[in-house]
């Protein structure tokens, strides 16, 4: 037992498996871009002088995460909403939620944790979810959707309107009509 109220051990949970699930999601958005952009081996470099331990931390977390990416997008999700109920910001999670629903529809994605290649590195890891991006031809998840799938739309564009960005939403199966102020904001659900 944790605490005098109920629940407690489940806000502990809650909270680490966000910083856990959040910074796994975190480190492998940013550096499947800087592939994409070129600057992988820079950005490594420059990771391992001033920031070693986190990277150290990455390369064991990120290699065993993609197939159990899909179980990881409810548990984003539903932290994001706790959060949002005290007042913070559920953008960071949610973003974390919408990593894991593209990791889970790639083909690392669809591996299960017994048949992934345990050879695959962190490397290995971002050099195909930078491959899944940048196949034309593939299908790929409308972020801030849960469920839905956006043929040839890059994640960050709205749907129906390349180019544009995607706004954050709640998930639409426990959110609400209205608006709801928080000190970062007003988050409006439909």
């Amino acid at each position: 037992m944790i605490g005098d109220e109920i629940g407690q051990a489940s806000g502990l949970k809650m909270c680490y498996g966000a910083l856990t699930k959040g910074l796994q999601a975190l480190g492998t958005e940013l550096l499947t871009a800087a592939r994409l952009m070129g600057l992988e081996a820079t950005l490594r470099a420059e990771q391992r002088e001033s920031i070693p331990d986190v990277l150290a931390w990455l390369e064991r977390a990120v290699p065993t995460m993609p197939p159990k990416a899909h179980r990881w997008v409810g548990e984003m999700e539903e932290i994001a909403l706790c959060f949002a109920d005290l007042g913070l910001t559920p953008r960071i999670l949610t973003g974390a939620a919408d990593l894991y629903r593209f990791v889970a529809a790639t083909p690392i994605g669809a591996e299960s944790p017994e048949d992934r290649d345990p050879n695959r590195d962190l490397t290995g890891v971002v050099a195909a979810l930078a491959a899944a991006l940048g196949d034309p031809a593939a299908t790929r998840p409308a972020l801030g959707r849960p469920g839905t799938i956006a043929p040839n739309r890059l994640p960050h564009e709205a749907p129906g309107r390349p180019g544009t960005p995607m706004g954050n939403q709640l998930p639409a199966s426990r959110a609400t009509t209205g608006a709801s102020a928080s000190r970062f904001g007003s988050i409006t659900t439909t």
